[in-house]
């Protein structure tokens, strides 16, 4: 019953140590969004930024106050930085009550980080 939207932006495969980390944010809060959300869609954008793999996720769930660590699994949410942070990259997730989820995840490309 969930509707799933994918969007690439970036014509190339990756490295695999960087798409299996992207993947597995991508299965985790996909994972939350099922077990919390009552989400009817999820959007999944994966695009490249100034030398950054960009993964953004956002649902038009319930979504929660982050400082609770209602609505989405604190571990879940831990497991999801740790992989971004693991790779030299950022997470970032943004709720309210009502209005959804956003999450990003910002990792460099390696062969990229010094491109202009």
């Amino acid at each position: 019953g969930l509707a799933v939207h994918w969007q690439q932006r970036y014509p190339e495969r990756l490295p695999a140590a960087l798409e299996i980390a992207l993947f597995r944010i991508a299965q985790e809060a996909i994972n939350n969004i099922l077990k919390h959300a009552r989400a009817h869609s999820v959007s999944l954008n994966l695009t490249l930024e100034a030398g950054q793999a960009v993964l953004g996720i956002s649902d038009d769930g319930a979504g929660f106050q982050p400082a609770s660590g209602q609505g989405i699994e604190q571990l879940g949410q831990v497991a999801m930085q740790e992989r971004a942070h693991l790779l030299g990259g950022r997470f970032t997730c943004h709720s309210q009550p009502g209005s959804g989820t956003r999450i990003l995840a910002r990792v460099p490309v390696p062969s990229l980080e010094h491109a202009v």
